[in-house]
Order: C-alpha cells, then structure tokens, then sequence
C-alpha cells in the first residue's frame, strides 16, 4: 500500500528549503573530484537555486500595476540555461508583451511570463543585415550579389 504524502505546515517554506538544498549540494561537489558525478551536483545546485528564486518571485507580493492590465517579466536566459535578469512591464494583453520581448531578444534568449504562465520562449534576434552603404558621402543601397 502507496503511503500519503502530507502536508506539513511547520516546514520552513520552499525557496528556504531550496537554498539549503543548493547549499548542501555545492558542499558536496567542493569535496568531490573533477568529473561527471561534480558536474551534476553543480547542475542540481543551480536548478535548487532557480527554483527557489522562482518560488520566492510567486509567493512574493506584485506591486500595483496598471489597472486592469496584466503584468508580465520578460527573463533573459543565457548560453547556460540560467536566467541572468528580467525586465517587469505591464500590457494589454499577450501579443503586445510577446512584441515588447521581442525587442529585448537581441543578444540571449527571452522567456515570456505572467505569473506562473509561460507565455513565449523567444530565441536571441540575429543581428538585421545591412542594406545600405556610404559613398561619397551618400546612403545608397548596397549592390545585392
């Protein structure tokens, strides 16, 4: 017979329990030698840490934002899968968030969120090519080839 999981409310809250995971974890790859078995303590440690930043980040009281309107975090994520940063904004609906990440898109990938909701995932924006070039001191379009 499966045995119930309950609910224990003296248990300190997630994203403390969390810290105290990724904690022990880098505790445990410091003594460890260079190799898989670090690396995925490593990874473990840092997925514990993001985590808990999400948790805190939903348990976490929003600031008034516009009335009615919806708020969304735009989180860049970098070449390791780690977020580095958001940037909070307030729209009128998804599209004209997804449009206001896209501009945020230049340099690393963007996740769209509003609340728990994962609105989009945008990969980084290639840089545009340029068209024109300066002769004589004069923008002519560049000679297509």
């Amino acid at each position: 017979m499966q045995q119930q999981r309950r609910f224990n409310p003296t248990a300190p809250p997630l994203d403390q329990r969390l810290i105290e995971e990724a904690q022990r974890l880098r505790k445990e790859a410091r003594g460890t030698h260079p190799g898989i078995e670090r690396e995925r303590l490593i990874r473990r440690a840092r997925q514990a840490e993001t985590g808990a930043r999400i948790s805190e980040w939903l348990t976490s009281p929003r600031p008034a934002g516009r009335a009615g309107m919806p708020e969304y975090r735009a989180y860049t994520v970098g070449d390791d899968g780690r977020f580095n940063g958001f940037e909070p904004f307030a729209c009128a609906n998804d599209e004209e968030a997804i449009k206001k990440a896209k501009m945020l898109a230049r340099r690393h990938r963007v996740e769209l969120w509003s609340g728990p909701r994962l609105i989009s995932s945008i990969p980084n924006q290639p840089a545009k090519v340029v068209t024109h070039e300066i002769r004589q001191g004069r923008m002519v379009p560049k000679p297509t080839t």
